[in-house]
């Protein structure tokens, strides 16, 4: 299964109103940070990094794990989870770790 706009948001509900073309263009990117090395659970990463990314834009306030800080997310959080049990390395998963990202 390849993740598209409309999978996402039945997953993802929460950003439904977030405009399928913001949504295309962030999935763009996101599919190509996320690692092959996922392997069949790529598609759940490639939803979580596209939920993270959401979460930590600006408008994306209300999924952070500390509403003032701006790299933190719960989906982000089970990324980074999903990685370290997967020993998929940040770097191997397309994204740097959670305390060095700057998006």
């Amino acid at each position: 299964m390849t993740v598209t706009v409309d999978s996402f948001k039945v997953a993802y509900p929460e950003f439904g109103k977030a405009g399928d073309a913001m949504l295309e263009s962030a999935l763009a990117q996101v599919e190509l940070e996320v690692s092959d090395a996922f392997e069949d659970q790529r598609d759940t990463a490639v939803m979580l990094r596209l939920a993270d990314r959401l979460a930590v834009s600006p408008a994306g306030r209300d999924a952070r794990l500390d509403p003032r800080k701006a790299t933190s997310s719960t989906y982000g959080e089970r990324f980074q989870a999903m990685a370290s049990a997967l020993a998929v390395s940040a770097t191997r998963c397309g994204s740097p770790p959670l305390s060095r990202r700057d998006d």
